[in-house]
C-alpha cells in the first residue's frame, strides 16, 4: 500500500516536533551521563512513530521507505543517539515483518503498538569484525524443542531497555551459514547478563553495552526465519539507509547552526556579520552541495529499497552508506573551521555533532567494505550483499 501524502506530511510533522523540541532540549543531558533516551522513546510511542515500520494490518504506521528515511533524519537533528537506535529498533522490526512467525509478529508488534516495547539487534561480538569475515564466537546448542545460547555479545544498543534481544548465534554441530540462527531472546531469561561497557565520545547514549550468554535456554519457537536466511538473502542491508540518514540528520543540525552563527556574529571592528566574509560564504555553500548531494542519495536508496532485491542494491546502498557518511565528517569539520573555538565549547550543540558524525564510517558497512563492494560489483567480480560476510 502506498504511503498517503497526508500521512506522511503528518508523521514528519510530528517528528519535526519532537525533533526541534524536547529531543534537542534533553540531548546534552543524555550525552552528558550516558543514559539512554527513554523519555524521549516515551515521546516517539505517544506520536504514534515507535511502530514506524510495523504494517498497518498490525495497527502499525506501515512507513514506506522514502518516509522512514526522512523520519530518521530529521529525529537525528533533534538527538543522535535516539535516531540511531531507532533506526535499529525499526529494521528489526523489518526483519522480523519479512522473516518471523505470525506468532511472532502478533506477538512483538502488538507489544510494540500497544506498550512501546523495543527490540534489541545483537551482532556484533568481541573477538570479530564486520569489517572482513565474521566467526560467530556466541554458540547455540540446538534441540528439538530449545537453544541454549552462550556467548558474549557487545555494541549491543539499546541493551538495558530492550523487551526482545534479535540475537545471532550458531551451531557447534552445523557451523556455517547453514547453522546460523537468529533467535528472539526475551529481556531477563535466567542467564542473561548487561555489562555496563559503553563509554564512548560519542554517541553516549545508545547503552551500547555488553551482553553476555550463559546457558540461555529459549524454545525453538523463538527462532527467526530458516537457519542460515537472514545470513544468505543479504536482508542485513536493511540497516543502511537509517544508517546514512542518521549521520546525515547531525550535520544537517550543524550546518543550521553554522549558518545560524555566521548570521549573527559580528566581530569588531567590522559592522556587518561574518556571512558577509567571502571565505565563509564559500565554505556555507561546500556544506550546502555535500549535504543536498546526500539526501538525494539517500532518496535513491529507499527507492532501491523499494523495488530492487539486495543483490540488485548492492551499489544504491554502498554508494550511499560511503558518500553520505563522508560528507558528514566533512560538514561538520567545515562547520569547526567556521565557528572557531565556540565550537568545542559545552555550551553549544556543535561539539556534539562534531563528536556524533564521526563516528558514521565506522557503523558497519564501514567505508572500506563499502568501497570493496562497489569496486567488485562494478567489474562484475562475485559478492554476497549486506554487511555480514561469512
Amino acid at each position: 500500500m502506498e504511503q498517503s501524502v497526508t500521512d506522511a506530511d503528518d508523521l514528519l510533522r510530528r517528528a519535526r516536533e519532537l525533533a526541534d523540541g524536547p529531543l534537542s532540549e534533553r540531548a546534552a543531558g543524555y550525552d552528558e551521563t550516558r543514559q539512554f533516551p527513554i523519555e524521549n522513546y516515551s515521546d516517539l510511542h505517544r506520536a504514534g512513530l515507535l511502530a514506524l515500520t510495523v504494517g498497518r494490518d498490525h495497527g502499525g504506521r506501515g512507513a514506506d521507505w522514502h518516509l522512514y528515511t526522512d523520519v530518521v533524519r530529521t529525529l537525528a537533528s533533534g538527538c543522535a543517539s535516539t535516531a540511531l537506535t531507532f533506526n535499529m529498533h525499526s529494521t528489526v522490526l523489518r526483519l522480523i515483518d519479512a522473516l518471523g512467525s505470525p506468532e511472532q509478529k502478533e506477538e512483538v508488534f502488538g507489544a510494540v503498538v500497544d506498550e512501546g516495547a523495543l527490540v534489541a539487534s545483537l551482532t556484533s561480538e568481541p573477538q570479530s569484525s564486520l569489517r572482513g569475515r565474521f566467526q560467530f564466537q556466541t554458540r547455540a546448542t540446538v534441540s528439538d524443542d530449545s537453544f541454549v545460547i552462550n556467548g558474549m555479545k557487545h555494541f549491543a544498543s539499546l541493551a538495558p531497555v530492550a523487551r526482545w534481544y534479535f540475537t545471532w548465534a550458531i551451531d557447534e554441530q552445523a557451523g556455517g551459514a547453514s547453522g546460523l540462527y537468529t533467535v528472539l531472546v526475551p529481556a531477563g531469561t535466567p542467564g542473561l547478563t548487561i555489562h555496563e561497557t559503553w563509554n564512548t565520545m560519542s554517541m553516549r547514549a545508545t547503552a551500547s553495552h555488553s551482553v553476555e550468554f550463559k546457558d540461555v535456554t529459549v524454545p525453538r519457537a523463538n527462532q527467526v526465519g530458516q537457519a542460515g536466511e537472514l545470513a544468505t538473502n543479504g536482508f542485513t542491508d536493511m540497516f543502511t539507509p537509517g544508517y546514512c540518514s542518521v549521520y546525515t540528520g547531525v550535520a544537517e543540525a550543524a550546518y543550521r547552526f553554522t549558518v545560524d552563527y555566521a548570521t549573527s556574529t559580528v566581530f569588531a571592528p567590522e559592522t556587518l556579520p561574518i556571512s558577509h566574509y567571502p571565505a565563509v560564504q564559500r565554505q556555507v555553500a561546500e556544506m550546502s552541495t555535500r549535504l543536498a548531494a546526500a539526501r538525494q542519495l539517500i532518496r535513491m536508496a529507499a527507492e532501491a529499497a523499494t523495488t530492487k532485491t539486495p543483490t540488485e542494491r548492492v551499489l544504491e546502498f554502498n554508494q550511499t552508506k560511503l558518500f553520505a557518511c563522508q560528507a558528514a565528517r566533512e560538514v561538520v569539520d567545515i562547520a569547526l573551521d567556521v565557528c572557531g573555538g565556540r565550537a568545542l565549547s559545552k555550551k553549544y550543540p556543535l561539539e556534539r555533532y562534531i563528536r556524533d558524525a564521526h563516528t558514521g564510517n565506522v557503523m558497519s558497512p564501514d567505508a572500506d567494505s563499502c568501497r570493496d563492494l562497489i569496486a567488485k560489483k562494478e567489474l562484475g567480480i562475485s559478492i554476497t550483499p549486506g554487511f555480514l560476510q561469512l
